[in-house]
């Protein structure tokens, strides 16, 4: 692999590969090439119309570890995909990929259910997002009242009713099962009392 033309670099969609983002790798690692360069630079046959976009590039003889945690802070499904150009002019050693790992380091939620005061309306986020099967919505109401949870896709459409009911005063949860819904990004509102809140969700197979 010839350095600085030769390379790949790690990108991600969050439009189901309408758009692409470069995942910024810099210094992860700070592996220096050459005695000085790092891995992690300008690969001008991966992206010849934009040098700001970084890659993997140089010669290594054996394995280093590259890891990044990342929150794209949008409610959606992420797309990964691995990129790799060459000009073929070097017969060196080439690129290889082993052990990829996902972890899942959680939701970051800026209020959970358990912060709202007593009197308070609210609605946390689902869990799990994104939902396989299952996922569990919970909500507070100050007093008791009739309330209704309404599932809809992203143009609109109503898909389902998840609560209709009078409900007392305090914390309640509500569980849907997601098995029999097309994948995609959908909103689910509640409605109180002439309030209402509104999140998303995404549904995964």
């Amino acid at each position: 692999m010839e350095y600085g033309s030769d390379g790949g670099a790690l990108d991600y969609s969050t439009d189901y590969g309408v758009t692409w983002n470069r995942l910024d790798m810099t210094g992860t690692p700070n592996i220096t090439l050459f005695g000085a360069s790092p891995n992690y630079t300008y690969v001008s046959e991966l992206d010849p119309s934009d040098p700001t976009l970084k890659g993997f590039t140089g010669y290594r003889n054996t394995w280093f570890k590259s890891e990044k945690a990342f929150r794209p802070d949008v409610d959606a499904q992420v797309v990964i995909r691995w990129r790799f150009a060459s000009d073929y002019s070097a017969t060196d050693e080439g690129w290889s990929i082993d052990d990829v790992c996902f972890e899942d380091l959680g939701l970051c939620s800026p209020v959970g259910i358990d912060e709202f005061a007593i009197n308070d309306f609210g609605m946390s986020q689902n869990y799990p997002n994104p939902a396989v099967q299952n996922t569990t919505f919970e909500y507070m109401i100050p007093t008791q009242g009739q309330v209704r949870i309404v599932l809809h896709d992203m143009i609109g459409q109503e898909v389902s009713v998840i609560a209709d009911q009078n409900m007392a005063a305090g914390k309640h949860t509500v569980q849907l099962n997601t098995a029999g819904y097309a994948p995609g990004l959908y909103t689910y509102t509640l409605v109180y009392e002439g309030q209402q809140i509104t999140k998303r969700m995404i549904i995964t197979q």
